[in-house]
């Protein structure tokens, strides 16, 4: 019989509130074990054995708590600048300017703190002319977000720390920076209230690859970031449209130097202006930012339909209905356009958070369920609010200040079910992990923070 204590964790999923967001970053060509210490050393409870027990939770089940045990990290970014540029800045900042007592999961989010001051900035001044040191801000913030998204998995190592929990945490942040760099695309490219196609293509754009390498991942249990990829140039690339639109005027991204550029270079480039309709109604002016925003769509459809080519070729045309529920959300928000675009033009920022809170939700559930081997349910409720507000909006009886308040009620509902799903998913990986989330330091005791009758006892 094994002298290893036993360790109950027993979870009553109506008794807690909680959930997750994560991404692990890696060094160049390596894998990052994780491990479950709190504090650097490895306790008997850290081994995967009969031993531990796990009742199951609300969204962590008991063979999925032991997986999460078991869970290894395996990834590489093969971005060239994150190799020789980005990689070492932040290997050198955790090594010599870091203390070891700080949690990497509080690096993440120091990080997403920035970009969240950036976006209340910008937020304030949608519908007006954002001021240049605004636009400048968002690009250092952007630069400053990536260099902590690095530092936070070199830290992990460092302090052996590393956990699942701190790879869904991460990966979770970066889902809702989507969110605020797309408000920063929109201020940096001067997109109005008349560029409402525009802006909801610039919304979905950067969705694209960020679900599909999830995806991949959940399949592969390995995240493999290709030479470009969003992470690393993607990021630079925003900062410096940031920066240009700070120094030189967004009024350059209304020009049309772009493509009369391309029209004396390639004269035929003039018949396959019917593809700009995609994201703009007239296409009789072909302007710098509608073509940044056509060429990245289509690197973004590339990089889809290349991942989905290579995944449903090794595992089957089955995996593709995890697809469906980022399909579903950018159908579903191209119909409010055609039925409702008064919603998108009167609540731009809410419009955003609608579509943004569904994001990270998909997401965080499918890495969740990735780390965890649990089948992961395509069908997102959520869909089902796009569904009610598409059919009141085709109803002739309901007024448009009854579906704006149902559009506001939306996003409110949205994000109250993530904070308390975030809360809950936080508080079961701790118990199973015995682990803090953003302390490295204190030692975990399960039994009083799990158990909640050793836990009125204390």
């Amino acid at each position: 019989m094994s002298s290893k204590p036993k360790v109950t964790a027993s979870l009553n999923g109506s008794s807690y509130l909680a959930s997750s967001i994560t991404r692990s970053t890696t060094d160049y060509g390596h894998a990052a074990p994780c491990s479950n210490g709190s504090n650097g050393t490895k306790s008997p409870n850290d081994e995967t054995t009969d031993d531990f027990i796990f009742n199951g939770g609300y969204y962590i089940s008991q063979s999925g708590a032991r997986k999460l045990r078991a869970f290894q990290y395996s990834g590489m970014d093969l971005s060239l600048l994150y190799k020789h540029v980005l990689s070492p800045l932040a290997q050198h900042i955790v090594d010599h300017y870091t203390p070891r007592t700080l949690a990497p999961n509080s690096i993440t989010l120091i990080g997403l703190s920035w970009m969240i001051v950036s976006y209340g900035l910008i937020w304030f001044y949608d519908g007006d002319a954002v001021p240049w040191w605004a636009l400048a801000f968002n690009g250092a913030a952007m630069l400053i977000y990536q260099t902590l998204d690095n530092m936070d998995g070199k830290q992990a190592r460092r302090t052996n720390s590393s956990s699942p929990m701190g790879c869904l945490f991460d990966h979770g942040c970066d889902s809702i920076n989507v969110i605020f760099g797309i408000g920063g695309w929109h201020a940096a490219l001067g997109l109005g209230s008349g560029d409402l196609r525009l802006r909801l293509a610039t919304s979905i754009v950067p969705m694209i690859p960020f679900y599909f390498t999830a995806w991949e991942q959940s399949f592969t249990h390995s995240l493999v970031l290709p030479i470009i990829n969003g992470p690393s140039e993607g990021l630079v690339l925003g900062a410096a449209l940031s920066f240009s639109s700070a120094f030189w005027g967004v009024e350059f991204w209304h020009k049309t130097t772009g493509w009369d550029a391309l029209a004396k270079l390639m004269p035929s480039v003039s018949s396959v202006e019917y593809l700009f309709h995609i994201i703009k109604e007239d296409v009789s002016v072909i302007r710098n930012c509608d073509l940044l925003v056509m060429v990245a769509l289509l690197l973004a459809l590339r990089e889809a339909i290349e991942k989905l080519y290579s995944v449903s070729r090794r595992f089957g045309l089955r995996t593709i209905v995890n697809t469906a529920p980022l399909i579903i959300l950018c159908l579903g928000m191209c119909g409010v356009y055609f039925v409702a675009p008064f919603l998108l033009q009167r609540y731009p920022r809410t419009s955003l958070h609608v579509m943004g809170g569904m994001f990270v939700d998909m997401v965080v559930s499918l890495i969740t369920d990735e780390l965890t081997h649990m089948q992961f349910n395509w069908f997102r409720s959520f869909v089902l609010g796009l569904g009610v507000v598409l059919i009141l909006a085709l109803a002739p009886s309901c007024s448009d200040d009854f579906l704006e308040r149902v559009w506001c009620g939306y996003n409110v509902l949205i994000w109250t079910y993530l904070g308390i799903k975030a809360r809950i998913v936080i508080h079961e990986m701790c118990c199973i992990l015995h682990i803090w989330c953003f302390d490295i330091v204190t030692p975990y005791s399960a039994d009083t923070v799990c158990d909640p009758e050793k836990k009125k006892k204390h």
